[in-house]
């Protein structure tokens, strides 16, 4: 009994072990792009957004710190939180677009008129 006990174990670890048959290849699946796709782009900067902000808000104070996010997938524009001057959180918000090669505010009006 004493013998049986190592043979079996030998054996079960000698089938599991086999490998020898070939997995089947992956089927490469084809890439298809939609035709209405059109090449991302990176979130603007804060530099970025603040020369949109300077442009668009005249008399409003300058951005100190700015982050800007996608508004999701298939969406066009970025979502950008931002401070003012020497405020360290970012209170306020506005959406960004890109108009021809230069990011400029969707809604100047609204987005300038921070309290």
């Amino acid at each position: 009994m004493k013998i049986f006990i190592p043979v079996a174990a030998i054996l079960a670890l000698g089938a599991c072990g086999s490998q020898d048959e070939a997995l089947p290849e992956p089927e490469q699946a084809e890439s298809v792009v939609p035709a209405d796709v059109t090449e991302a782009h990176p979130p603007p900067h804060r530099e970025e957004f603040a020369a949109a902000w300077a442009e668009a808000c005249l008399e409003a104070e300058p951005v100190g710190k700015a982050l800007c996010k996608s508004k999701g997938l298939g969406e066009p524009g970025f979502t950008c939180d931002f401070g003012l001057g020497e405020d360290e959180y970012r209170r306020h918000n506005a959406e960004l677009e890109l108009a021809g090669e230069s990011w400029a505010l969707v809604d100047p009006e609204n987005a300038c008129n921070v309290e």
